[in-house]
C-alpha cells in the first residue's frame, strides 16, 4: 500500500493488486442476425453479390457472356444466403429473365390458387445494364406477384431507396439482376415498415 494525498489534506491509503490471467480457454462465439421473414433484419445485400463483367446489353455481341455472368452472380448470392426468397434465375430470351419468387416468405401468405412459388419475369432494355431492370408483365404469375407487391406497399411505385441509389449506380453497369433483386428486397421491407398499421 502506498500513501496518497486525499482531498482536504487528509492522507488515504490505496491498495494496488496485480491482476494475473492464467490460460483462458478459447471461446467461440457465433453471431446469429435477427431474422425478419427469413432474412437478416440489418444486412448489406449488395456486398454479397459480385460485380458483373462484361458491361453489355441485349444488342451487344458480348450479351451471351453477360447472361452467363448474371446467372453465376445470382447463384453465388443464393449460395451465400440460402434463405433468400428467390431461386432459379434463368434467361428466357432477348431481354427477358425469369426467377422463382417465394411469395409466402415475402408476404406471409400463398398466392391465390395456393401457390408458394411464382415464376416472375424481369425485363431489361437495350440500354441495360446502365438502365435498371424492371418487372415484366408477361404471364399470370407476373400479374399475381405485382398485385401482391402492390397490396403490401399501398401500390407505391418501385424506386431505389435514396441511401442505396449512389451505391447502385456507382457500379456503372457492373450491377445486374441479383443487385436489382437485393434492392427490391430493401425497398419492400422499408415500405412495409412505413405503412404497417398502427
Amino acid at each position: 500500500m502506498r500513501p496518497m494525498q486525499g482531498t482536504h489534506g487528509r492522507e488515504a491509503r490505496v491498495g494496488v493488486k496485480m491482476l494475473q490471467l492464467e490460460r483462458v480457454p478459447l471461446i467461440r462465439v457465433t453471431v446469429e442476425p435477427k431474422m425478419t421473414r427469413g432474412l437478416p433484419a440489418k444486412w448489406n445485400f449488395l456486398f454479397d453479390i459480385p460485380e458483373i463483367e462484361p458491361v453489355a446489353g441485349p444488342s451487344s455481341p458480348q450479351w451471351q457472356e453477360r447472361v452467363k455472368r448474371e446467372i453465376e452472380a445470382f447463384e453465388r448470392w443464393k449460395r451465400a444466403n440460402p434463405k433468400l426468397p428467390f431461386r432459379n434465375l434463368r434467361w428466357v430470351g432477348g431481354g427477358i429473365f425469369e426467377v422463382e419468387v417465394n411469395v409466402k416468405q415475402l408476404f406471409g401468405r400463398r398466392a391465390p390458387g395456393g401457390k408458394e412459388w411464382l415464376r416472375v419475369h424481369i425485363g431489361v432494355s437495350t440500354s441495360y445494364p446502365r438502365a435498371r431492370p424492371h418487372w415484366a408483365l408477361i404471364s399470370r404469375d407476373d400479374r399475381t406477384f405485382l398485385e401482391m407487391v402492390g397490396a403490401a406497399t399501398n401500390y407505391a411505385p418501385f424506386c431505389i431507396p435514396p441511401v442505396w441509389r449512389s451505391k447502385f449506380y456507382r457500379l456503372a453497369g457492373r450491377q445486374g439482376i441479383a443487385h436489382f433483386l437485393a434492392v427490391f428486397l430493401i425497398w419492400l421491407s422499408t415500405l412495409r415498415r412505413l405503412i404497417r398499421p398502427q
